[in-house]
């Protein structure tokens, strides 16, 4: 019996450390988790933003070469009015 009474208190000592560890452990899991969720968002976000934006340059840079387009025809027709002048 004396042998249990001292084995007793330094099983606890280990068991407590035990879940101690392993609260550490999941908490840290959790963290990580939760971090990688919040970045998963941030980049499905960013991709969108990203899409939005080239769509907007794309559709941008269509109406400016037809605007250069017509500002050319424009010069042209001046010079050749000019020419003839």
């Amino acid at each position: 019996m004396d042998g249990l009474v001292q084995l007793l208190p330094v099983q606890w000592v280990y068991w407590i450390a035990g879940v101690l560890l392993t609260g550490a452990g999941t908490l840290l899991v959790y963290l990580v988790k939760t971090a990688f969720g919040l970045l998963q968002d941030t980049y499905e976000e960013l991709r969108l933003q990203r899409t939005n934006c080239l769509t907007t340059i794309q559709a941008q840079g269509k109406e400016q070469i037809a605007l250069l387009r017509e500002i050319s025809e424009s010069v042209s027709y001046l010079r050749g009015k000019n020419d003839a002048s």
